[in-house]
């Protein structure tokens, strides 16, 4: 159990004035540039704690979606996501089977390899466990994926690596840990985090909405994503909107620069997680992304300084809390053998390497052909570290809902988005309510796309087995039509007229489109034709 590397220089005192002021500035970069790797190992514990929490949470929300995202009885089957999606380096335990018992036991071996990280139960067997199961579920399903479980994945990939039981952990109370020294691995985590940020920043700053201030706005105009806090900070006059966008830029491209520079590391530090939780507090508030912001938010956990932990100490003075948190110096614990030390420097630096190499590509397409060559894009797409930073990048100027009118055998008809008996197009009181989880906000906004016609086979193909299930024949569904109903956004947030877009017709049996075709409504809508 460790708190800090001993063996960091100490800082130079008034008996020190003898070396002259190119030693002391010497010892002090030195210092500066070890403080760079270096981490709490409270702060990874932290981490780890947290990151097991969270594997679970997202366990637990999957499950509500499992028949539908998971299985080959819902939108997306097997064979559609090797056909489609699967390239040759990803892996998934899930396209072992498509049944939902199988699903719903990979489910429960996950959350239990997340309990047992966050109580650093034979932690490094957990993450490996963890690792192994969370990329198996994400690559199941690459339509409802967003950057944040992009960032997750590559998380649990490093609490394989990172010393993230020393402390707070089943294993630290049975085993002697090796003291937490200063390395290149540490480093590359700080530098994966802050790469997050620069990467996305670059990407928003390549659209003209972002440079001309209006790139926040545009997110904050677009209702399928909003809260009510981000409908009415919407509404504030543009000038205040275009300082916000251009705080974003900052905050993103500027502000994680500053962890490399080699000077009061700490302090910068507890300046940039300040800054970063707000700033993700803002968008927990405005935006509905799921758990991308508890994701980003974790993801700064092991950047606590020492200081963080002395004060919380100092204002516990006494408590059992104060123990818990003053961590035992590292007398009495076993030295890592050069061998290993040497293993964890060159891990490292082979990530920090990949980092520089991989975004460079991001942020410049033009250099994608000659810095990912197949080899490293097989590598990167098999650990789950294959990365593209652009949420938001692109501001998306059509908002609107959707409808799914079905005709039931019977003759009367179904909103099947809803749920509820279809009565005509109604604009849904709040756009981002209407959808049913999160994760359906995201495969309905890639529903959009042109080339997602397998999509929306895919979709209708499952309406009709979960129509089918229907005990009464005379209420299952026989044919429906998939619309979107959208509308342009203009600067200053008003929404243009409404306008209509058949994206499927899809019949359960051969023949009914032609019998209810007079029955489906979209040839009547009252929107004018898209």
């Amino acid at each position: 159990m460790l708190q800090k590397e001993k063996e960091l220089p100490e800082h130079v005192g008034p008996g020190d004035s003898h070396r002259g002021f190119p030693a002391r500035l010497a010892v002090g970069l030195k210092r500066s540039f070890l403080e760079l790797g270096s981490l709490d190992a409270r702060s990874l514990a932290f981490f780890r704690i947290s990151l097991g929490a969270l594997i679970v949470i997202d366990v637990a929300l999957r499950l509500i979606d499992l028949r539908a995202f998971y299985t080959d009885f819902g939108v997306l089957p097997r064979a559609v996501v090797i056909e489609k999606h699967n390239p040759i380096a990803h892996f998934s335990l899930l396209m072992s089977s498509g049944a939902s018992w199988f699903q719903a036991v990979v489910f429960l071996l996950t959350a239990v390899s997340g309990a047992c990280l966050a109580l650093g139960y034979r932690t490094r067997v957990a993450a490996v466990a963890a690792w192994v199961l969370l990329v198996s579920i994400q690559h199941r399903n690459p339509v409802i994926l967003q950057g944040g479980d992009v960032l997750f994945r590559i998380m649990v990939l490093f609490a394989i690596v990172l010393p993230v039981s020393n402390v707070w952990s089943v294993d630290a109370r049975s085993k002697r840990a090796d003291p937490i020294r200063p390395s290149l691995l540490l480093f590359a985590y700080v530098a994966q985090i802050a790469s997050v940020y620069i990467v996305t920043g670059m990407a928003k700053y390549k659209n003209v909405e972002w440079r001309d201030g209006l790139g926040l706005a545009y997110s904050l105009w677009l209702q399928q994503y909003t809260t009510w806090a981000g409908d009415l900070i919407g509404t504030l006059p543009i000038p205040v909107l275009r300082a916000l966008s251009t705080g974003t830029l900052a905050i993103e491209i500027v502000l994680p620069l500053f962890l490399f520079l080699p000077w009061r590391v700490s302090e910068i530090r507890n300046i940039c997680i300040a800054v970063m939780m707000l700033f993700h507090l803002f968008i927990l508030f405005t935006l509905k992304v799921g758990l991308f912001t508890l994701i980003s938010m974790i993801a700064w956990l092991p950047l606590l300084t020492a200081g963080f932990w002395q004060a919380i100490a100092s204002r516990v003075r006494g408590s059992r809390l104060a123990r818990l948190i003053a961590v035992p110096a590292a007398a009495g614990h076993r030295v890592a053998s050069r061998w290993r030390r040497a293993g964890t420097q060159a891990v490292g630096g082979l990530f920090l390497l990949f980092l520089v190499v991989w975004n460079s590509a991001n942020i410049s397409s033009g250099l994608k052909s000659s810095l990912r060559p197949p080899w490293l894009t097989h590598a990167a797409f098999f650990f789950g570290i294959d990365q593209s930073w652009e949420m938001f990048s692109r501001p998306i100027t059509a908002d609107g809902w959707f409808m799914i009118p079905a005709v039931r055998a019977d003759g009367t008809t179904v909103d099947l988005f809803s749920g509820e008996e279809y009565s005509g197009p109604r604009r849904p009181d709040s756009i981002s309510a209407s959808f049913p989880g999160d994760r359906w906000r995201k495969y309905w906004r890639n529903l959009l796309s042109a080339d997602r016609q397998y999509q929306r086979l895919g979709l209708g193909r499952y309406l009709c087995r979960r129509g089918f299930e229907e005990s009464d024949p005379k209420r299952r569904i026989d044919a429906f039509q998939i619309i979107a109903i959208q509308e342009s956004i203009g600067v200053g947030g008003a929404h243009g007229s409404p306008a209509k877009v058949l994206l499927w017709s899809h019949e359960c049996k051969t023949g009914l489109l032609k019998k209810w075709e007079k029955t489906l409504p979209y040839a009547t809508l009252p929107f004018p034709k898209a």
